[in-house]
Parts: structure tokens; sequence; C-alpha cells
């Protein structure tokens, strides 16, 4: 009853996005094999388009849609939080469930080129710096990155 009543007022709010993400050992296990490189506070740009959502993990299974991972130690070990980019929206910016995220990766089995970008910012997507690309973890340095969005 208590679940119900909080996914309608979310639902009156705003937009209610259900994100499929790995189990979070899977996760972090797949994320902390990948080649490791930095982003910092000097590529980050401000950005005034985007809108607002409200997101809520779903512990699905892991499938082939491409993941953004973010990951509260650097070198994207330790508790991480995977989001599966297929069923987010473009130009809505995301709170990440975390108070901060310190690395970030972009897992896609294909190892396939993206059709959108991935960007990683501060509150609200305020400034954000954009994931270059799949499979690489960027451990993320000069700001306080705890949201995301998936841009067009």
């Amino acid at each position: 009853m208590r679940l119900t009543f909080v996914a309608l007022a979310i639902s009156a709010f705003g937009q209610c996005i259900r994100a499929r993400h790995f189990p979070t050992s899977d996760t972090a296990a797949l994320a902390s094999k990948f080649r490791v490189s930095s982003l910092d506070a000097s590529s980050i740009r401000v950005n005034t388009t985007l809108g607002l959502g409200d997101l809520q993990s779903n512990a699905a299974n892991a499938n082939l849609d491409p993941a953004l991972i973010v990951c509260q130690s650097a070198n994207c070990a330790g508790n991480c939080l995977p989001f599966d980019l297929a069923v987010l929206p473009n130009d809505e910016c995301f709170s990440a469930l975390t108070n901060q995220f310190v690395s970030a990766a972009i897992s896609d089995p294909t190892d396939a080129r993206l059709p959108f970008q991935v960007v990683v910012g501060s509150t609200n997507c305020a400034a954000t710096a954009t994931l270059p690309t799949v499979n690489e973890c960027f451990n993320l340095n000069g700001a306080v990155f705890n949201s995301f969005a998936r841009i067009a």
C-alpha cells in the first residue's frame, strides 16, 4: 500500500522512469575491468537545456542494452549503480540516487558507437561533462557529480 502511494505521488509530480540495471556485485566486477581515464572540471560545461525527471531503480537482470555505471569509489570499483540507457528519455536530467559518484562508465556489450551522448554532472545537470567512449572507466575530478543525462 505504501509503495503504491509513493509510485502514484511520483507520477503525479513528474515523469516516473524505471531504469533496469544489473545486480550490483556483477556491475562492480564488470566496470572495474575497464581501462581507467580521468575527466576533470576543465571538461565541464554549463548546461541549461535539460529537463528534470524522477528516476527509480529496478533490480532487473542484465541485458544487452548499454548501461551507465556510476560508482562511489575511484576506478569504477566498490559500490556502483547501473542504469539502463535504452529506457531513459533524451534530454532529461536524473539523480544517480547517491550523494555523489566519483567514477563512471558506459558499459556496452556490443562495443558500438552510441547514437546519443551520455553526460554526468552536478546537481540538476547544471554543469556536465561528456563520457566520450564506451567500456572505459572515468575518474571524475574537480566537481561534485551526482546527476546524469542521455543527450540526443
